[in-house]
């Protein structure tokens, strides 16, 4: 017995079947199985269901591109009379205005070397938080030589000023890496080190409530852990007066991996 024939079997003597009116048809095929959901839809009934598992349902077909499903027609509306029907005051206010625009404002909003942001080459990655907790986002810039290489390149931690700041206009990026990312247990620089970091995670490390975070490098092999590892960056808050601490490099709080390059020093992680 067909799929159709025990599905018509089992739909067709239930009082007010769809398929009801279908059981003497001579053939209760895939055809007419389409044609009953057709019309459960125009009644508003709920369509008769096949007893199996996922499927193609009748009358449909697995598509190679964009998927539809339908009852077995597909109406041709060109795109460009397309329209939405939105209800509610507000919601038809807002679809109804112009899409938002965007304005390049990056002459007015940062104060960074071209070089180093706006016109800078170097692959990059971007890590965002409110790293001061002043109730706006400020921006980390991960950079590196482009693509499979070796050059090592100073990272950026750019802060989010304003007329607080004594700014025209609030929203401006300040390059603050020396101010407040150059501290480090390492004897080092902190964000000040050239590094060959590709990308950055921000999170709370310690649970404190401030956002840290960690870097994770490429291509370190034959250098000293504290280049050759990820490094995490410690917010360290405020101090007694309110005033933002910045980031310290605590090399510590990464530990050595197995492994030596040649010469002795820690293989880099991969």
């Amino acid at each position: 017995m067909s799929d159709d024939d025990r599905y018509s079997e089992l739909f067709a003597g239930r009082p007010g079947s769809v398929l009801a009116e279908f059981k003497d048809s001579p053939d209760v095929s895939r055809n007419g199985f389409v044609a009953a959901k057709k019309k459960a839809v125009s009644e508003r009934r709920e369509p008769p269901r096949r007893a199996r598992g996922p499927q193609v349902p009748p009358g449909q077909e697995v598509a190679g591109k964009w998927p539809v499903l339908d009852l077995g027609h597909q109406p041709l509306i060109p795109r460009d009379q397309w329209s939405l029907d939105i209800k509610g005051a507000e919601a038809i206010a807002a679809a109804q205005s112009d899409w938002v625009d965007y304005v390049d404002e990056t002459d007015a909003r940062s104060t960074v070397t071209p070089t180093l942001f706006a016109t800078d080459t170097e692959e990059k990655d971007y890590g965002i938080g409110d790293f001061d907790q002043d109730g706006d986002d400020d921006l980390l810039v991960m950079r590196k030589e482009p693509f499979t290489t070796t050059g090592r390149k100073r990272n950026l931690l750019l802060m989010n000023e304003g007329i607080a700041e004594g700014h025209a206009i609030d929203g401006v990026l300040v390059n603050r890496t020396v101010e407040y990312g150059s501290t480090a247990t390492d004897g080092g620089d902190g964000l000040i080190d050239a590094t060959n970091d590709r990308d950055v995670a921000v999170f709370d490390a310690n649970g404190d409530g401030w956002p840290d975070f960690v870097t994770a490098v490429t291509l370190g092999d034959g250098l000293p852990k504290t280049f050759s590892h990820p490094r995490l960056y410690m917010n360290l808050g405020e101090d007694g007066a309110g005033n933002w601490l910045g980031f310290e490099y605590q090399e510590a709080r990464i530990p050595q991996l197995a492994g030596m390059a040649p010469g002795g020093f820690p293989h880099a992680p991969r």
